[in-house]
């Protein structure tokens, strides 16, 4: 068996965040949101969240984040057992309402470039089991780890 642990692409992949700020949307609006209004590529940092209005059922931003891999050093034809996305968060913001964070499939249109209209490419593919943010640690040190679910292993087998 061999171990081999991916990091975010250096240069010539995405890592961005991108995010939908329209002040006083109900959830309905937000989810039918289409294109992203604010878009960071090459970030060292990755931020997803919610950010909700003092309005009941009104919604400010989403942030969602994209990170790939270069997974060539999987050679084709070989077997993924099992895989953990790991990071690091060094703030948590949670005010009053509990969510929870997904690792989910994404189909952006460029692999080496984020787009506006990329917003809508996140999918519901759920890759691990969803993570509550009020069990998140905020230390910038205590990994926060998705283990890969079946869907995640053949993604990652791809």
């Amino acid at each position: 068996m061999t171990t081999t642990i991916l990091y975010p692409s250096d240069g010539d992949g995405i890592d961005s965040e991108l995010e939908a700020s329209n002040a006083g949307q109900n959830w309905a609006a937000k989810q039918a949101v289409t294109n992203a209004n604010n878009v960071q590529p090459s970030q060292d940092h990755f931020r997803a969240g919610i950010h909700a209005l003092t309005a009941t059922n009104e919604w400010k931003n989403w942030q969602r984040s994209a990170v790939t891999f270069d997974a060539a050093e999987i050679g084709t034809g070989e077997q993924v057992d099992s895989g953990i996305f790991s990071l690091v968060s060094i703030a948590l913001t949670q005010d009053a309402f509990t969510d929870s964070h997904s690792l989910v499939s994404c189909a952006l249109a460029s692999p080496t470039n984020v787009e506006v209209g990329d917003w809508d490419s996140f999918g519901t593919t759920k890759y691990a089991a969803d993570q509550a943010i009020g069990s998140m640690p905020a230390d910038s040190s205590t990994y926060i780890d998705w283990t890969l679910n079946a869907a995640g292993i053949a993604f990652a087998e791809a």
